[in-house]
């Protein structure tokens, strides 16, 4: 493989937080930071929770067809064996994305997005068909609550999906990181 390739993807992973340049020694892994994971889940649960009262006060049937289309894709995609832990993270964010879609929020979409991306690579290392599981079966919930167009019922799920996610991705954490 030439060195390009191997430069572009070592940017990319530096721009994820992934890896990190020390210069006339070369790249290395990030170290997870828990107090860093703890903020972005504090920023993303406040901006899901409204965001998400947002979604359903504003959705309409389209959104809510779409939605159910992109949840049912991510069952399927749960359900592999083994675990495509890359497919599933891809569909989780399609299922985020078209939730707060719902919102008719641009800007919360767009920072929520960014959040999630910054997250994803941690949740990522913490995946399991447990974790999928528990993470589906809250995305099912906020679906019923959003179809409802309950706006309280979606916040507190918010809430408590962003909380739940973070205390998985806390417990699969080695002793000495957590």
């Amino acid at each position: 493989m030439s060195r390009l390739p191997v430069r572009e993807a070592l940017r990319r992973l530096d721009a994820e937080g992934l890896v990190v340049l020390r210069p006339r020694r070369g790249y290395f892994v990030a170290a997870l930071d828990t107090k860093e994971i703890a903020e972005l889940f504090e920023i993303r649960s406040m901006l899901e929770k409204k965001a998400g009262y947002f979604a359903a006060l504003n959705r309409t049937e389209q959104d809510l067809v779409e939605l159910k289309e992109v949840l049912t894709a991510l069952d399927k995609t749960a359900k592999r064996k083994p675990l495509d832990v890359s497919a599933f993270y891809e569909g989780n964010r399609r299922f985020h994305q078209r939730l707060f879609a719902c919102s008719k929020r641009v800007h919360f979409c767009r920072v929520l997005l960014s959040i999630h991306d910054s997250l994803t690579p941690y949740i990522r290392m913490s995946a399991n068909l447990k974790s999928v599981a528990a993470a589906q079966q809250d995305h099912w919930e906020l679906f019923n609550a959003v179809a409802a167009g309950d706006a309280k019922l979606v916040a507190r799920l918010c809430e408590s999906h962003c909380q739940n996610s973070y205390t998985r991705l806390m417990r699969s954490m080695p002793a000495e990181q957590s």
